[in-house]
């Protein structure tokens, strides 16, 4: 990717340079996103969590709350930020993790290809959380996820879409 760009350097120390369109779609795709944070935190309490688990054979995400209520959905892998290098990696360039997982991740390369966003198209490159999250919300929104989440492991915080969220209760 290339610098300076558009987004200023306060707002985004990286100061990548991305296209109007682009930025649009990021825009769109953060406001897509936080509607569906809030709307979970209402629903079932989505950020208030005592822990959650991460089958990635089967493919399950699930919230645990105090009370005993378990929130569980299918989860797509979208890609990982790596806290020590400051890099972000598509999940779809990660051959460990299981085809069944990349939908996702592989429809937004798909349209990162179809309209020349690097951003999208690139395994791997220099990153922050800020970038890690658009990116995220970019997957979510294009793919009509109804939320994400970021596990974290150690350094390492991958970065998750889910949807059909079932509820629970004890």
């Amino acid at each position: 990717m290339s610098k300076p760009g558009p987004i200023g350097a306060q707002e985004d120390p990286l100061n990548y340079q991305i296209s109007p369109e682009f930025a649009q779609i990021i825009d769109r795709s953060k406001a897509y996103l936080q509607n569906w944070a809030k709307l979970n935190h209402a629903n079932w309490n989505m950020g208030q969590e005592k822990t959650y688990a991460m089958d990635q054979d089967s493919g399950i995400l699930s919230f645990l709350f105090e009370n005993g209520t378990e929130a569980r959905c299918p989860f797509q892998a979208i890609g990982s930020f790596d806290e020590e290098s400051r890099t972000w990696a598509w999940a779809w360039a990660n051959p460990s993790i299981g085809p069944h997982l990349l939908i996702d991740a592989k429809k937004t390369c798909g349209f990162g290809k179809k309209h020349n966003f690097e951003m999208l198209t690139e395994p791997y490159w220099l990153s922050d959380l800020r970038w890690a999250w658009r990116m995220t919300a970019v997957a979510a929104s294009g793919c009509r996820a109804e939320g994400a989440f970021c596990a974290q492991m150690g350094p390492l915080n991958m970065f998750l879409t889910f949807r059909n969220v079932e509820i629970l209760n004890p």
